[in-house]
């Protein structure tokens, strides 16, 4: 639906009483009945109704009404909690009641009202205004527009084993459900937690439970009403988690929620994401970029002739005060407007520092009642308009945002919730807000499905809805009230994605291309559909996903899409439609192996040295490639072979690398051998993975892969190893046959490889899970499997009781808390320590201590590469091992630039590559002559070239930054700065696979200066890059 919740508060008349600026009365009698000015002048309570009309506007108003009762929402005063508020209203007459955290629901006796300021408990109370949606024998087109219908039948998928929980206002308060079953339209079962029953209530959430069927018709759903205030809507999402819904979607807003910190709602998400492993879906909201944004400058005093001074009014431009808005014939404007301070009604404490009205004038007139005017020190900073143009003609109006007391603001913004309008000084900004702004949920746009490629083949990716919401909205405060980095705080980024609407429903919305139904509009229905998609991914990958899974799935594979206010064609992100269009045909397909990721021989060009990575398996996500001579980690399969290298008749092979999702694979490539042709040997080629396994302890178990599993570009006779195997199995290499009785219950990574004559190989790898028998054993860490050279390591455990495990581990990649594969940072694996590995299983976490040291054959002197000895005059480098065991030769390798397998530690520099002003890693490799298994490594960076003296070197020595708490527990990390040259900072966070957290630029007037950033709440590695225009520095920061 296309308007959301409003809320109106009244400016009353500032009465003169000196020169200087006075009291205003309307403030100084809804403070001292801690009531908003509209909850002063409800009929009945304690003042006369103010006029409901000036001259063809109208003012709007959303109050909840039951009978002579009013709905509100009550905030706790400081010491007092929630359900002690809620019991003193619920002794005047308070029904309906629901409290959480800091705010209580509930309808009160209107004639009431002006007793609540008796209440010690209370802080202040607002009306709980009428929440919006962001709807803008039958079938969603949306399902054929994201290809929803080709997944299903492609891979038989219908969404089983999921559950979808739906928010909205209501499923069958007007009645029709029972016909939407009876039609195939609904399943026959729907759980309904808590419905609403009032007279608007419009049945929304069934249309979006139509969507969801059209779509997953195998997925159970489950209801429960998201407008029983903030309070209600907060614990109705924790009631569908409670009740098994591992996805949940809604598409309702509140205005009351803040737009620069995470309410109470937007928390519910974030709880039952983290704790719940719910894939949360929200609507992005439908305001488009109707929004004003700025930073407070102050145009200077502002009085009336007959109400006197009103404030500091904010200058838009130029020094005008006056923010022209047109409304057209029929129109509505419904305005929050809020600024930077914490809302008292979230994080407790002082509240608002500054109080701020929303001051409205027509034909040259203030109106007091078509303006917000509420006190807003030691509250909520927030203001809320709402009026209706009636007439025949567009209406102009203008706004003025004046600063009543309290210290300047540094950010205001005010978000247009009614019709388009005309507007002066626009900014266009963030549009998106409140809980479709938190960290994990995940916000989707629209896009009509007539503009999609599926019903318009002129089109070649989607087109966004020009109403479907703007994300960008920063972050500004903590759930504590705390500051983030000034006015520029954390910017999300919001939409995550697009999804369709427009489509067909039974019963909601209106015919608009005649074919006898009616059709769905908003982001209201687009997000139920990418919602629905989740569940079909879900069953194909046996329920396995978590929500960064998903998201991650559906944003690698979605169609790229275009913000059309922006100039050029947006490539990948943008804040208009995310990372594209859901394509759920190519996100089921990117899992449907369900093998690991695996690098095989790449395609190459013997003659100019284009080089494709190729691979196999994978879970969908960004897969990222790296080779010495070829490329730094990039996303793009498709590179060249360093020239040099190629021409180079002593350089022969290159160590391929590829990760996804924290877990690194290695393929080594004889590119020589390659370019030989059929007379030269060329490796084995996984043709086709080897399904997973399942097995049962106890019970006799066999598997023989197909011969065709690999193959031989030489048609070698190829032998094969087994590794991975637990107790009581073994491998039968010369009929690729596994036998035997299970003794051990758990998941056990498998690797097969294939070795030709040459000793070229191939492998494949697949998991044997194996389910306990009835006798039950505690689960238990075994030692995991570990790759010395890339730093790959695999979490195994036996027994258990079946139910899912995760995993934690201190210096260890991954990507969740339930992946066992990842990777030892490279810190670890140079200087190696034993690591605590811990698993939980049903509340009981097990630990093993894994010799780290020991398991690459290390001891206190243990073989390894230390750094070279090198001369950037001379070009002249040199090996450095230590602890080299007796009797052994050692060899080395680094290519492209030094050398390949070499039993000579000395060797010339590239000279192209010695001079070269991009520095890049280059690594080393050394082991002991015929035993490749001792290989060790050392990632090492050039220094600057000579020429370039100490430019460089001088810079990065110079800016230091020191990270006061790390390791941390804290989503917040603060460190101090020093040494900086230059007017800003660049201040950017990236996880352990690359991708960006955050990015911000600081204003620095000395050299020094203490920053805070945000790593958000999960456990992990991750980098702070912290530069100028000419210094750099990257600290590592591990978050607890």
């Amino acid at each position: 639906m296309l308007q959301p919740l409003q809320r109106l508060s009244f400016f009353l008349f500032i009465l003169l009483v000196s020169s200087v600026q006075a009291q205003p009365p309307g403030k100084a009698a809804a403070q001292t009945a801690r009531l908003t000015t509209d909850l002063l002048n409800v009929p009945g309570g304690n003042s006369a109704t103010v006029p409901s009309e000036v001259r063809g506007l109208d003012k709007l108003t959303r109050f909840q009404m039951r009978g002579d009762r009013i709905a509100i929402e009550a905030v706790a005063a400081p010491g007092w909690d929630a359900n002690s508020l809620l019991q003193a209203l619920q002794g005047l007459g308070l029904t309906d009641g629901r409290a959480y955290n800091q705010l209580v629901f509930g309808y009160i006796p209107i004639n009431q009202l002006n007793i609540l300021k008796t209440i010690p408990a209370l802080r202040f109370v607002r009306p709980a205004y009428k929440p919006v949606h962001s709807a803008g024998r039958v079938t969603s087109q949306g399902d054929k527009a994201q290809k929803s219908d080709l997944a299903r039948q492609r891979y038989g998928l219908t969404g089983t084993r999921s559950k979808i929980g739906i928010l909205s206002d209501s499923y069958d308060a007007r009645g029709g459900a029972a016909a939407g079953v009876a039609s195939g339209d609904l399943p026959a079962t729907v759980q309904v937690l808590e419905e609403y029953r009032e007279p608007d209530a419009s049945d929304e959430g069934r249309a979006m439970a139509e969507i969801v069927h059209d779509v997953a018709q195998g997925a159970a759903i489950a209801f429960n009403t998201a407008f029983t205030g903030q309070a209600g809507f907060a614990q109705g999402i924790r009631n569908l988690a409670a009740a098994g819904c591992n996805i949940i979607v809604d598409d309702v807003s509140y205005f009351a929620e803040p737009f620069f910190q995470d309410g109470v709602i937007a928390q519910a998400v974030d709880d039952v994401v983290t704790n719940n492993n719910v894939t949360y879906f929200s609507s992005a909201g439908n305001s488009g970029r109707s929004s004003y944004q700025s930073t407070y400058r102050n145009g200077g005093q502002l009085t009336h002739p007959t109400y006197g001074l009103l404030g500091n009014a904010h200058n838009f431009g130029g020094g005008d005060i006056y923010q022209r808005i047109t409304i057209p014939a029929g129109g509505q404007v419904i305005i929050g407007f809020q600024w930077d301070d914490p809302f008292a009604s979230v994080s407790g404490g002082a509240g608002a520092r500054t109080d701020m009205d929303l001051l409205v004038y027509y034909n040259g007139m203030l109106i007091p009642f078509l303006s917000a005017a509420n006190a807003n020190i030691g509250g909520d900073p927030v203001e809320i308009t709402g009026y209706a143009n009636t007439s025949n003609a567009p209406i102009s109006i203008d706004l003025v945002l004046v600063k009543y007391e309290g210290p300047d603001p540094g950010l205001i913004k005010w978000i247009n919730f009614g019709s388009t309008v005309d507007v002066e000084y626009d900014t266009q900004s963030s549009t998106t807000f409140g809980h479709s702004n938190a960290s994990r949920a995940i916000a989707v746009a629209a896009a009509r499905y007539t503009n999609t490629p599926a019903f318009n083949s002129s089109l070649t990716t989607a087109l966004v809805e020009d109403f479907s919401s703007a994300g960008g909205t920063p972050t500004l405060f903590t759930t504590t009230g705390a500051r983030i980095n000034g006015i520029t705080g954390i910017t999300r980024r919001k939409p995550e994605l697009t999804g369709p609407n427009g489509g067909n429903n039974t019963f909601f919305g209106d015919d608009f291309e005649g074919d006898g139904f009616p059709n769905f509009f908003g982001t209201s229905a687009s997000a139920p559909h990418v919602a629905a998609v989740a569940a079909l991914l879900q069953e194909r990958a046996g329920n396995s996903l978590a929500p960064s899974s998903v998201l991650s799935l559906l944003e690698e594979t979605a169609l790229d899409m275009d913000d059309p206010l922006t100039p050029g064609f947006d490539v990948g992100f943008d804040y208009r439609t995310g990372y594209g269009f859901v394509q759920a045909d190519q996100a089921i397909q990117a899992i449907a192996t369900g093998q690991p990721l695996a690098l095989v021989q790449p395609l190459f060009n013997c003659q100019t040295g284009a080089l494709t990575y190729q691979t196999t398996g994978g879970d969908g996500s960004r897969i990222e490639y790296q080779g010495i001579g070829i490329t730094d980690w990039n996303p793009n399969p498709n590179q060249f072979l360093d020239a040099p290298v190629l021409a180079d008749q002593n350089s022969k092979t290159v160590l391929l690398k590829a990760r996804q999702s924290g877990r690194e694979v290695t393929y080594l490539f004889d590119f020589r051998a390659y370019c030989q042709g059929s007379n030269g040997n060329q490796p084995p080629v996984l043709a086709i993975p080897i399904e997973n396994q399942f097995a049962q302890r106890g019970t006799y178990f066999a598997y023989q892969f197909p011969a065709n599993t690999f193959s031989d570009p030489n048609n070698d006779v190829l032998t094969y190893t087994a590794t991975g195997l637990l107790d009581g199995l073994t491998f039968d290499a010369a009929n690729r046959r596994i036998s035997g009785t299970p003794t051990q219950a758990g998941t056990f990574p498998v690797t097969i490889v294939a070795t030709d004559a040459g000793n070229l190989s191939a492998q494949a790898m697949f998991t044997l899970t194996v389910a306990p028998n009835g006798n039950t054993r505690p689960l238990a860490l075994i030692a995991p499997l570990y790759d010395c050279g890339t730093g790959a390591i695999t979490f195994r455990t036996v027994e258990g009781d079946g139910t899912p495990v995760t995993y934690f581990a201190i210096g260890i990649a991954r990507t969740t808390p339930a992946d066992a594969s990842g990777i030892v940072e490279a810190e670890l694996r140079a200087d190696p320590k034993p690591i605590v590995i811990q698993a939980t299983q049903s509340g009981t976490t097990v630990s093993y201590t894994f010799d780290l040291p020991g398991a690459c054959g290390a001891t206190n002197g243990n073989f390894r590469l230390v750094e070279p000895a090198y001369n950037c005059a001379t070009g002249i480098f040199t090996f450095q091992v230590v602890n080299v065991a007796p009797g052994k030769t050692v060899e080395y390798y680094s290519v492209p630039g030094i050398t390949g397998w070499s039993t000579n530690p000395t060797h010339p520099f590239n000279e192209d590559l010695r001079t070269a002003g991009d520095v890049k890693p280059f690594t080393l490799r050394a082991r002991y002559v015929g035993e490749p298994a001792s290989e060790v490594t050392l990632e090492w960076v050039r220094p600057a070239p000579c020429s370039a003296g100490a430019r460089l070197a001088a810079a990065d020595v110079t800016l230091q930054v020191i990270v006061l708490e790390n390791p941390t527990a804290s989503e917040f990390v603060e460190f101090n700065v020093t040494g900086v040259q230059g007017p800003s900072l660049q201040l950017r966070v990236l996880d352990s696979r690359g991708a960006l957290i955050s990015d911000q630029y600081v204003k620095t007037n000395d050299s020094t200066s203490r920053q805070r950033v945000s790593v958000g709440h999960s456990p992990g590695i991750y980098l702070l890059y912290v530069g100028t225009d000419m210094q750099q520095k990257t600290v590592k920061i591990i978050r607890q």
